[in-house]
Order: structure tokens, then sequence, then C-alpha cells
């Protein structure tokens, strides 16, 4: 099970998109466990038979289920939380002195 993560977790969006690509895979293969979890975190998918998500299930949907198994309201609101800290590492070093 995921926790809740808040501002001071930093989030790797290259790892995140690698964890959608996963779970669709999975639930594509007609993994249970990965099913469960899509139907849990996505109500399009919550009464849809197994042979049904199997075929129509799509990345947006693994990525949604993964944001919101985390704690974010939708995948946008994740990458929007996890892009600031990939740019965190540019610090401007030097600033001249204009005096």
């Amino acid at each position: 099970m995921r926790t809740r993560h808040t501002k001071e977790t930093v989030l790797n969006l290259e790892q995140q998109k690698k964890q959608a690509r996963e779970l669709l895979r999975a639930i594509r293969s007609g993994n249970g466990e990965a099913v469960a979890r899509l139907r849990r975190h996505h109500a399009r998918w919550a009464t849809a038979q197994d042979s049904e998500v199997g075929i129509q299930v799509s990345l947006h949907d693994a990525q949604f289920a993964l944001a919101r198994e985390q704690g974010f309201a939708s995948w946008p609101k994740l990458k929007a939380h996890a892009e600031p800290a990939s740019r965190a590492g540019h610090t401007r070093l030097f600033e001249p002195d204009m005096t």
C-alpha cells in the first residue's frame, strides 16, 4: 500500500511513469491484483468485466490509478508535484554585484 505524499517528499517523475507502464502491462495481462488496484481507484472500471478491462484500459487509466494511490487527485497533480523537484537542482551559483 502506498502512502500519501507531502510537499516534503520528492517524487521522481520518470520512476512514476515507469510504474504506470508496469501497472498497465499487469492489467492487460490479467493480473488480478493489478486489476483490483485499477478498480479501487478508478470508478470507470469498478464494474467493468475483466475481459473489457484488459482490452480497453489505457496508460492514462493506469496513471490515474497510480496517482490516486499516492494521494493525488489526478496524474497531472502528481506530475506538477514531481516536476519542481526535478528542477530543484538548478540554482544560480553566482550573481554579479551591480553596485
